[in-house]
């Protein structure tokens, strides 16, 4: 890393308080708890601003920079936690509404399915959470980062719980649609087209969708085109190749958030236009090349390539089932499990 940081990270104080008003709705929809009889898990703290910038003040290896650094890693890794944890929370919630169904069809009760949403609620909806995961103004790159990839593992979460019957509460989704704001502003600042678009623009749109927020579906749609619109013809992406030994990786990367986004987009009856995915089809083969040829994008990389990490996500969204391998997989960045997520996404086939 040039330079020295100077890093800061501001936490939120407050006390946990329940949402009385969700709590009544449970109990009148039949699937409500008392609050005494609640074991959610306590989140992470989450930051209020992550703020990172050069400083010629702190030398290399100073204590002083040392320290900053401690801070500024703390913070992301609970930004992680914590959008692990909607994850982990929307699957258990998405299975136990599975059950309760598989139950009542079999035993012929035609009463519906209780609502519960679970923990999920009651921690997205906690005292302060709105001033919680802003993002400081200057080029805070690292951070808006980390903004993105949040927002889009807790919008498949949501994804996952609406498609099962169960979506956030109102206020839960209002938080979520905050800081997909966030996540426009920032790029919109920094114009950036290759994978990081993408993983915005699928957190974005999807929160759109979720929220009844078309100005969010909107600048989500663009962003996907502008991003697509330099494919070359064999189905490769200019701006990852140029990621020396790890480009085939990168692909994969890029790929996943809008090849998701699009399915996405089908399950709400607004799918990509037709070159959008004929575009989307010659990636799809340049992936599939990849896997037949590990070093197919070694002599335009300028360097042999490493391998790719997890790619059998690609055989879901090809043909819709999830190979066994990754049938427990679990990322922060996907909302949780990728079982889960892709039997949600049933809904495009």
């Amino acid at each position: 890393m040039e330079g020295s940081l100077s890093m800061t990270v501001f936490r939120p104080h407050g006390t946990r308080i329940l949402c009385l008003a969700f709590l009544v709705a449970l109990s009148l929809a039949g699937g409500g708890r008392p609050a005494a009889a609640q074991s959610c898990p306590n989140p992470p703290p989450l930051p209020k601003r992550v703020e990172v910038r050069m400083n010629p003040t702190l030398a290399p290896g100073s204590d002083a920079l040392k320290q900053k650094q401690d801070e500024y890693d703390d913070g992301i890794a609970n930004i992680r936690r914590f959008t692990a944890l909607v994850g982990r929370l929307s699957d258990d919630a998405v299975t136990k509404a599975a059950k309760r169904s598989a139950a009542a069809t079999a035993s012929g009760d035609p009463r519906s399915v209780p609502f519960d949403v679970g923990c999920i609620n009651d921690i997205l909806q906690q005292e302060g959470r709105e001033d919680s995961l802003l993002v400081d103004k200057p080029r805070q790159m690292r951070s808006g980062y980390e903004l993105q990839w949040a927002v889009a593992g807790m919008s498949l979460a949501a994804f996952k719980l609406q498609r099962a019957g169960i979506p956030l509460s109102p206020d839960s989704l209002s938080w979520l649609t905050q800081l997909a704001r966030e996540v426009m502003e920032f790029h919109d600042r920094h114009t950036q087209l290759n994978n990081h678009i993408l993983w915005a623009a699928l957190g974005v749109g999807t929160t759109g969708y979720l929220a009844g927020q078309p100005d969010l579906v909107q600048w989500a749609n663009g962003r996907v085109s502008l991003s697509l619109a330099d494919t070359q013809p064999d189905g490769t992406l200019p701006r990852e190749m140029s990621r020396g030994p790890k480009a085939s990786h990168y692909h994969f990367f890029a790929a996943m958030p809008v090849m998701v986004y699009g399915d996405i987009r089908s399950c709400f009856g607004d799918p990509m236009p037709a070159d959008e995915r004929a575009t989307l089809a010659k990636l799809d083969g340049a992936l599939h090349r990849i896997l037949a040829d590990p070093q197919w994008l070694a002599p335009r990389a300028g360097q042999p390539q490493l391998p790719v990490s997890n790619p059998g996500w690609l055989d879901a969204m090809d043909g819709g089932q999830l190979p066994a391998s990754l049938r427990d997989h679990a990322s922060a960045r996907t909302g949780g499990q990728l079982s889960t997520l892709f039997t949600a996404l049933s809904c495009a086939r």
